[in-house]
């Protein structure tokens, strides 16, 4: 569920804050 939600941010900011969620991710 978590990466579906985070999935669906990434495509809201336009995809800024993809290194942002890598690093939460890790």
């Amino acid at each position: 569920m978590m990466v579906q939600l985070m999935q669906e941010a990434l495509i809201e900011v336009g995809g800024q804050d993809y290194d942002y969620w890598q690093l939460e991710l890790q």
